[in-house]
């Protein structure tokens, strides 16, 4: 029994940095086709990591809010935006729609 204890510190500390691991979802928006936005990629950790890295190099971008990315993480890829969370991803794109419009000016 005394291994068994001698582990539990390792849990704790595997799992506080499984919860400080960064979350991305990335969305997709098409007017002509979509009627909400549609999620396109999600990921943890590293996968979250290259999702944002990517949309930094194709010039997409990034909004950072980790409490709605983890609630969009929970829905399956290709799903539309439900209605409960639209107003917070409706505001996340007005905002950055905004960012967009002061790079130009």
């Amino acid at each position: 029994m005394q291994g068994f204890n001698s582990d539990i510190p390792k849990w704790k500390s595997i799992k506080r940095q499984y919860r400080n691991k960064n979350t991305a979802v990335a969305l997709r928006y098409n007017e002509e086709n979509d009627t909400a936005p549609v999620i396109v990629a999600t990921g943890n950790g590293y996968v979250a990591e290259k999702i944002i890295a990517t949309a930094e190099k194709h010039g997409i971008p990034v909004h950072k809010d980790e409490s709605t990315a983890v609630l969009l993480s929970q829905l399956e890829l290709g799903a539309r935006i439900p209605d409960e969370l639209f107003h917070i991803i409706a505001t996340i794109y007005a905002h950055i729609m905004e960012v967009a419009e002061k790079k130009k000016a």
